[in-house]
């Protein structure tokens, strides 16, 4: 995963490993760029939340390792588009993130799935704590 892959290059310096961040970033975010500013990230019949995670997680650690992006993105903009819709977009009021993209909301509503919503949490928290202190995401 990012953060693993990221503490292997800060230990060792391995170029491969910051060579790798870099790569799964632009991975990660290209697909989702093309498609309408990461419209089809949040569609809740396809995303249950980790691949959200792991798109912010992979552009958090490559900003934090200074990685180079091979398409010449900007991870720091890229992030915080990311962090926009993740705020506007994800939560119900009661601050779940219900997603029915495992076909487990029988009735077509959205189920809450902790283990998603704590890989959400996180990256959240990572993102705030390395990268940018945004306000809008609650201490």
């Amino acid at each position: 995963m990012p953060k693993g892959i990221a503490a292997h290059y800060l230990v060792h310096g391995d170029a491969a490993s910051l060579q790798a961040i870099g790569e799964m970033a632009d991975h990660l975010a290209q697909p989702w760029l093309r498609e309408n500013n990461w419209a089809n990230l949040f569609d809740p019949t396809f995303s249950e939340g980790r691949e959200i995670a792991r798109s912010l997680e992979a552009l958090t650690q490559a900003i934090v390792i200074g990685a180079p992006s091979p398409d010449g993105l900007n991870y720091q903009s890229l992030a915080a588009s990311l962090v926009d819709r993740m705020i506007w977009d994800l939560p119900e009021p009661d601050g779940s993130y219900p997603r029915i993209a495992s076909g487990s909301g029988l009735d077509g509503q959205g189920v809450d799935k902790p283990f998603m919503n704590g890989l959400v949490n996180e990256a959240l928290i990572n993102y705030y704590e390395q990268v940018e202190a945004d306000p809008r995401i609650i201490p």
